[in-house]
């Protein structure tokens, strides 16, 4: 079974009868049957999930064009 995850706390109701909770940024085992409705909420493959929440803080030294005209 494959282990997905979500950004926020979800209980997946599939179409089979069968229910998976996910809580926030934990991997939660999914039948292979109730992948495709996982993916279709927003889960994605635990071992892609740090990747694409791990976001680089930006430079302190930006210059808000907003606050600071130059």
């Amino acid at each position: 079974m494959p282990e997905m995850t979500l950004s926020f706390d979800y209980t997946l109701r599939a179409l089979s009868g069968r229910s998976m909770e996910f809580k926030a940024g934990e991997p939660a085992y999914v039948i292979p049957e109730n992948v495709a409705e996982a993916q279709a909420v927003g889960a994605v493959d635990s071992a892609h999930y740090a990747a694409l929440v791990a976001v680089e803080a930006p430079p302190e030294a930006v210059a808000d064009p907003i606050a600071d005209p130059v």
